[in-house]
């Protein structure tokens, strides 16, 4: 039996999971399993991966359900103690398993562990890598989930068999939130551990999930009302930071549509500002915050600004960081 299954939900992802499957086979830890399941691709996903040399992967082919429910798919063929989920166009560090087994292993209580993420963006030239901000919240950390999806993308965490089995499946609802919310079941019951390192690597592209605003947008206002109704009384208010939150983010996600368009996407940049509106009114008051100013800011300049000189001023930022 495998320590370690690792589900890989693809679909139409010939471009990036040759080297997906590649991060997880070089691991430094060597025992686990990889269930990909091929979700109704049309391109050739599934001849990739049956061309793989290498036992350890196993192709299970279906028509097209979505990722929740590949996911699902995969937890029923998985075999492993601990479950890892990967989308087929993320990657990993090769100590990223070693390093969350461990967590675990010296955490008894932990369900969950989770790393760092560091943001890829692949179709600009250069390759731009962009560290998102470092996150340590560890054991109880239900308050702090409700808040905020600070675990990321749906590639980040490990999950012991035990703390899957007592949440049971993802919602194959199509709401773009699936992450969020399986999360937020799994803080409810079980601690989480965090490895304070970069082992995540999201990659960003014109066709990501996360490019998929409106659905995200509409899907976290329903997961608010699932995620706080079973919620104690005591942590009731922060229902409307849940919301400010994630409306926040999503101006930012449809300026960034705005951006990678060449300021064609006019409705992008319109949508940014009406979210962010919607935003401010579940929290007045988050208009004083630093990230509220910068997000305001930054949809003023792209708004009087050339779609050139603001691709400039951005590349002469990115020379800078890095």
């Amino acid at each position: 039996m495998p320590l370690i299954s690792v589900i890989i939900a693809a679909y139409n992802g010939e471009k990036t999971i040759v080297e997906t499957i590649d991060s997880v086979l070089n691991q430094t830890h060597k025992d686990f399993e990889i269930i990909a399941i091929d979700d109704g691709s049309s391109d050739s996903t599934r001849k990739l991966i049956r061309e793989i040399a290498d036992d350890r992967v196993k192709l299970f082919p279906y028509e097209n359900g979505g990722v929740a429910k590949a996911r699902n798919r995969g937890l029923s063929h998985a075999k492993g103690n601990y479950i890892c989920f990967l989308d087929h166009d993320d990657l990993w560090t090769e100590d990223k398993l070693a390093k969350q087994v461990s967590a675990l292993e010296q955490s008894p209580d932990a369900g969950a562990a989770y790393s760092q993420t560091t943001n890829m963006y692949s179709e600009e030239e250069p390759t731009r890598y962009v560290p998102s901000p470092a996150i340590h919240f560890e054991g109880d950390v239900y308050r702090d989930i409700l808040l905020s999806n600070f675990v990321g993308s749906g590639s980040n965490i490990m999950v012991r068999r035990e703390a899957v089995e007592s949440v049971g499946e993802f919602d194959p609802a199509p709401t773009s939130n699936e992450d969020w919310d399986y999360y937020i079941r799994l803080a409810a019951k079980w601690h989480f551990v965090v490895v304070p390192e970069y082992q995540i690597i999201y990659r960003h592209t014109a066709n990501s999930m996360s490019s998929q605003v409106s659905r995200l947008v509409d899907g976290g206002i329903v997961l608010a009302d699932k995620a706080f109704k079973p919620a104690p009384k005591d942590l009731q208010h922060f229902k409307n930071s849940f919301l400010f939150n994630h409306l926040a983010y999503c101006a930012a996600l449809y300026m960034e549509n705005y951006n990678n368009s060449r300021g064609q996407d006019k409705k992008s940049l319109a949508r940014a500002y009406r979210t962010l509106i919607d935003a401010l009114r579940y929290s007045p008051s988050a208009i004083a915050k630093s990230s509220t100013i910068k997000t305001i800011f930054k949809l003023i300049s792209v708004s009087i600004l050339p779609p050139a000189l603001v691709k400039k001023l951005k590349q002469m930022k990115h020379r800078a960081f890095n």
